[in-house]
């Protein structure tokens, strides 16, 4: 068993190193008791899981509605214009009108076709954001045996789940 330094006088006196102890650097020993870490108990994961499937399933729901409705507006679009370049055109000229259509499937997507590209796409960017700045929310108002366990339900980590999902 050892003592500390101030148990030998000489050392402390005079300090390390000295006539009996001629370096300065001393044997350490630790003892280390392995204790199991804090869990959340079967009724608060369980709780906490649901409460995350709910959020996911919120949210994977609201992207599908909009997703599902810039896709009918872009089809009731593009059938409207559709439906203005037919009334324009002559039905007698079939040869012309093929040659039309061929050109127009490689012309670019008409003006009203690219604003409505645009304003789904700002939509889409505003709903991913309100969505990152939810589950970053959910995630702040966890302890920390919370986050352990999302990060393990998750299998990342709470912060990278923030970031990746929707």
């Amino acid at each position: 068993k050892w003592s500390t330094l101030e148990d030998d006088e000489l050392s402390r006196e005079r300090g390390l190193p000295n006539d009996r102890v001629p370096t300065d650097h001393l044997p350490i020993a630790a003892l280390f008791k392995r204790c199991p870490h804090l869990r959340l108990d079967e009724k608060a994961k369980v709780s906490l899981i649901e409460l995350l499937q709910k959020l996911e399933g919120r949210q994977m729901n609201e992207m599908q509605s909009l997703l599902a409705e810039v896709d009918r507006q872009r089809a009731e679009l593009a059938k409207q214009l559709n439906a203005n370049e037919e009334t324009s055109t002559d039905p007698s000229q079939t040869h012309e009108n093929k040659r039309q259509k061929m050109k127009k499937k490689m012309a670019p997507p008409s003006p009203q076709i690219i604003q409505h590209i645009r304003s789904s796409r700002s939509s889409i960017k505003l709903m991913r954001e309100s969505h990152r700045v939810e589950r970053e929310n959910f995630v702040k108002e966890r302890c920390w045996l919370e986050r352990l366990e999302l990060k393990h339900f998750l299998g990342v980590t709470p912060k990278l789940w923030i970031n990746i999902s929707s």
